[in-house]
């Protein structure tokens, strides 16, 4: 018989309600409640660990990357995806800011901030990370450019391969042992939040910031197409149904990566050029994250709100500017977002590896698909309007129309 495979989701879900009822459970001696949380702290020590690889790992390389190769076009879609996931991340912050307190009332932040103390771990290993996050950060970025610099010089491409195989290593650790484990980690830690009786509260919150962070995400997509649409002087609602099939194929499997096939098809039928389109979208499948920043941001300001911490304008402005760059090192994972903004949460004085951050990659995992349906979806507006651009303003194109609903030639396409 075949074996059916549970997906990430459903074992993240499985894993947060068995945690909240065996944290409920006073029968049990608090011996048996500490094992599961002793897990957790252990995992989190290791996470920690790798936190400040993995920002090496994935920044130097995102940086070479973005700045190297097709001159132009490539500046352009970059300033085209990192303005609308900053857009996103504004947005989101924006209509957080107003929102969120009309149901995260102070009243609400005084049960959560007061809940009773948690369950200790049985005992931890002192396994220090060999860098702090700053440190990482200051050197990636550092490095980043001074690679992409010597590769601008045909030189390099030792360095260059040797970060991209300690890239390929991290992934590999992700997609093998920190994302397999991650329902054990949230098991122990949904432990101790209903232990502590905070995770009423919480949750009660949490559904109402699905519903305006999947609102966020339609209308952010809805207007790229518009835009799009109204740039090359064509009705978007062609676009808006040709995408249907690209959203349902990244709900579906969680992975911006995964949807490149079903992307690139959409966009031929768009009218996007076959060297743009080939171009654009992959790219866009790694640089371009509405749908992430909207769905991290909204979720972090809601968790900053009710632990009543500040989340004023400039401390967030940063916070985004930040990590629009940073989730561009996002690998083709699920949860690859969120995972990769893990190390900038203290930005905003949330510690990584601390009980909060476990709580914004639970919640950040539980609805990923939609965040990754937004990103793919906006990527197509974004071809059609890099299209546009390298046609009129890199060939210079005097007479260039598109080409949707005509007769091309295959080889124009």
């Amino acid at each position: 018989m075949k074996k059916t495979k549970i997906g990430l989701v459903p074992k993240l879900i499985i894993a947060i309600v068995l945690g909240i009822v065996f944290g409920q459970l006073d029968v049990l001696p608090a011996i048996i409640l500490q094992i599961p949380i002793t897990i957790s702290s252990l995992f989190s020590s290791l996470l920690s660990f790798i936190i400040p690889l993995m920002i090496i790992g994935y920044v130097i390389v995102g940086i070479a990357d973005l700045t190297q190769g097709a001159g132009k076009l490539l500046g352009a879609t970059t300033l085209i995806s990192y303005g609308s996931t900053l857009v996103g991340g504004v947005i989101a912050y924006t209509i957080a800011s107003i929102v969120f307190p009309m149901f995260i009332t102070p009243e609400l932040s005084q049960k959560v901030t007061e809940s009773g103390e948690g369950l200790a771990a049985l005992f931890t290993i002192p396994l220090e990370p060999m860098l702090d996050v700053t440190s990482a950060i200051v050197f990636a970025f550092l490095f980043g450019i001074g690679i992409s610099w010597l590769r601008g010089q045909n030189k390099g491409e030792t360095i260059y391969h040797f970060f991209s195989d300690f890239s390929a290593i991290i992934t590999r650790i992700l997609n093998t042992l920190v994302i397999p484990g991650l329902p054990i980690y949230i098991f122990g830690n949904f432990v101790n939040l209903s232990y502590t009786g905070s995770i009423q509260s919480i949750l009660s919150v949490f559904w109402r910031v699905f519903l305006v962070v999947l609102a966020l995400q339609l209308i952010g997509v809805l207007a790229l197409f518009v835009i799009a649409g109204i740039y090359r002087k064509e009705k978007p609602w062609q676009f808006i149904k040709n995408q249907v099939p690209g959203y349902i194929t990244a709900l579906g499997t969680q992975s911006s990566a995964a949807t490149i096939p079903v992307n690139i098809e959409i966009a031929r039928k768009n009218g996007v050029s076959r060297q743009i389109r080939e171009f654009v979208v992959p790219l866009c499948a790694t640089i371009h994250l509405y749908g992430s920043i909207t769905t991290v941001i909204s979720c972090v300001t809601a968790v900053l709100i009710m632990y009543d911490m500040p989340y004023d304008f400039q401390l967030m402005m940063g916070f985004i500017l930040i990590l629009g760059i940073a989730m561009v090192a996002a690998p083709g994972a699920p949860g690859g977002a969120i995972m990769s903004a893990l190390p900038f949460l203290t930005v905003v004085g949330i510690s990584a590896t601390g009980p909060i951050a476990t709580l914004l990659i639970s919640l950040y995992l539980t609805q990923d698909s939609f965040g990754t349906a937004a990103n793919v979806s906006g990527d197509n507006a974004i071809a059609l309007m890099v299209d546009k651009i390298y046609h009129t303003k890199i060939l210079k194109e005097k007479n260039w129309v598109p080409t949707r609903n005509k007769a091309i030639n295959s080889e124009v396409i």
